[in-house]
């Protein structure tokens, strides 16, 4: 007897969309798929595409070329067109988009016409309940908090049953902390749900704390495609590793199954990657280690207190400047003399950079780098087409 393959909730094959006026496409070769269940993130800067696919996929834009199927029916290509409201695609708006004029209850009741009065109250009621929001059935989107008003909209996004819910930019209008917990309270009721779900987002925490998988995009391409895990300790280029966070580069030379660094000498399997003499290693500041010694050859030159950390910019010697985060005491002043080692927990190589401070950390990623790392473990899925 063969077992019946689940189609997946979404997939795009070879998605392109231009507009009048632009050079560049906004999008292009978009390949990809999202499974039951799955929270999927597009993760990129301002300008990269991620609203322009989350509207393709929500049918308020027209590709180009490609083809875009849901539960293994064709949604778009070049001779077919579902319009959004029979694609059966929820959608959570930057500003939230709540009427005004209507009530919670009414709010979220907007979406489910087609029920009776009977089935619409129970549905409402049971959404409603879901994410905490029953006591606020009565209210008006002004009485209410901004994570308040977020869960109507979710709640509201949510209640048609979708296959698919789009998030666009959710949490952007909140404070920090509210957004801290918010996030965590859609992701719960997300995972309730069992709801298969897209959020787009510039925030690499919001990115790697909600996601099952995430696909970094620039200038309209994917460039990596992978679990939070994987496109942190793995990233396929040096705009990824830089975006999702901070990242040094620094030079190094590959000898005899080592890679020799101001910073201290890693193991490498230059017979499973054959990588150039001249490399740059990824370090991030949280594996660079300092220790206070009299005659070391780095000396502090900036420290900033961030609570459970301390943030020092440090410069050897020779110039290099390196800014490390190592947890807990002592606490070193500014101009200590200390000694600095590296500690990676992968080393991932890239092409050595021959510009000018190539190795300082990069808190805002590089353009046009596209190369592929070359790692002794790269693990399974780092880079998913």
């Amino acid at each position: 007897m063969t077992s019946r393959v689940t189609p997946p909730v979404l997939r795009l094959h070879d998605v392109w969309k231009s507009y009048a006026g632009r050079a560049e496409p906004a999008v292009a070769e978009l390949d990809f798929e999202i499974v039951e269940g799955e929270i999927f993130t597009l993760l990129g800067p301002s300008g990269c595409g991620k609203t322009t696919t989350l509207r393709l996929i929500a049918g308020f834009e027209r590709a180009d070329q490609g083809q875009v199927f849901l539960r293994g029916s064709i949604t778009a290509n070049s001779r077919h067109w579902t319009p959004p409201e029979k694609r059966g695609v929820g959608m959570v708006f930057q500003d939230y988009a709540l009427f005004p004029h209507l009530s919670v209850l009414e709010n979220v009741a907007f979406g489910l016409r087609d029920l009776d009065g009977e089935a619409r109250q129970r549905r409402c009621d049971e959404i409603l309940g879901l994410v905490g929001l029953s006591s606020h059935a009565r209210h008006y989107p002004h009485q209410l908090s901004g994570g308040e008003q977020q869960r109507v909209a979710l709640a509201r996004a949510l209640a048609p049953r979708p296959v698919l819910v789009l998030l666009d930019e959710p949490f952007g209008s909140l404070d920090a902390d509210l957004r801290r917990q918010v996030r965590q309270e859609v992701r719960t009721i997300l995972r309730g749900l069992g709801s298969t779900a897209i959020l787009v987002t510039h925030d690499r925490q919001e990115a790697l704390t909600l996601s099952d998988r995430v696909a970094v995009l620039q200038a309209g391409r994917i460039q990596q495609i992978g679990s939070p895990e994987q496109i942190y300790h793995h990233p396929a280029t040096r705009f990824v590793a830089s975006f999702v966070g901070p990242a040094h580069f620094v030079p190094g030379q590959v000898r005899a199954g080592q890679v020799v660094t101001e910073l201290g000498t890693f193991p490498y399997d230059d017979e499973v990657d054959q990588a150039p003499a001249q490399v740059d290693v990824l370090i991030r500041p949280e594996e660079i280690e300092i220790v206070a010694v009299p005659r070391g050859r780095a000396s502090v030159t900036g420290r900033e207190f961030h609570g459970p950390d301390v943030s020092y910019e440090v410069q050897l010697d020779s110039g290099l400047q390196v800014i490390c985060r190592p947890a807990g005491p002592p606490l070193h002043p500014v101009g200590a003399r200390v000694a600095v080692r590296a500690v990676p927990k992968r080393v991932v190589l890239f092409p050595a950079d021959t510009s000018p401070q190539s190795s300082v950390l990069s808190p805002e990623p590089p353009s046009g780098e596209r190369s592929r790392p070359w790692t002794p473990d790269p693990g399974p899925g780092t880079q998913d087409s």
